[in-house]
């Protein structure tokens, strides 16, 4: 199986090396790596051009948020499942991917989490999520791996959320019966602190979900 890892990217040059090391350096051989970039002013260009020969696809230029810069990742995408991880943000270790979808029975599923450490949120956030659980908290999207086919059927991120679009994305995953589900009780990446969804309230998202 063929996993695509998507990083978005705005001037944060330090964090986003870090990222593609952590992506380059898996065990795991069939990786797709996808990197968008907002058109950072900083020196993002030059990583992403340091690290060229590993990277499957990237572009700089001006987008109109975090999720459509995720959108264009998706329309890129090739892999059976897609991961996104923000630059600062790192795999968990190098065999992380191998783990998971070197089981030949992970297919059958179309969304695939586990948990991820992280300063704001701690060391195993957050389990396993029901339908009520879901709208009270997120599943961050470093621990999910999206069914390419899930984006095709039901759509890409809705940009009207400034801040919660995967969220609201993650609830339609959990609602929908005909989605096949899998926690995994491991962590798969580290969260790093600060994301926007932490800092930011998107009143349309809640008040779209009451």
């Amino acid at each position: 199986m063929r996993i695509t890892i998507i990083t978005v990217n705005y001037n944060n040059a330090v964090g986003l090396e870090k990222t593609i090391c952590s992506v380059i350096q898996q065990s795991y051989s069939n990786i797709e790596y996808i990197i968008i970039d907002g058109g950072s002013t900083d020196n993002s260009i030059d990583i992403i051009k340091k690290y060229e020969n590993k990277i499957t696809y990237w572009v700089s230029e001006k987008d109109s948020g975090v999720y459509d810069a995720m959108n264009k990742g998706i329309k890129k995408s090739t892999g059976d499942y897609i991961l996104f991880l923000g630059s600062d943000d790192k795999l968990w270790d190098k065999d992380i991917i191998a783990t998971i979808f070197n089981n030949t029975e992970i297919h059958k599923y179309d969304f695939i989490y586990g948990n991820v450490n992280s300063p704001d949120l701690g060391e195993n956030y957050d389990g396993a999520f029901t339908v009520k659980k879901i709208f009270s908290k997120n599943i961050c999207h470093q621990a999910i791996f999206y069914k390419q086919e899930l984006f095709k059927k039901y759509g890409l991120y809705n940009v009207k959320y400034k801040v919660a679009a995967d969220h609201a994305y993650n609830i339609k995953c959990i609602l929908n019966k005909r989605i096949k589900k899998l926690f995994i009780p491991i962590t798969i990446a580290f969260y790093a602190p600060g994301g926007l969804s932490t800092t930011v309230k998107d009143d349309l998202f809640i008040k779209d979900r009451r």
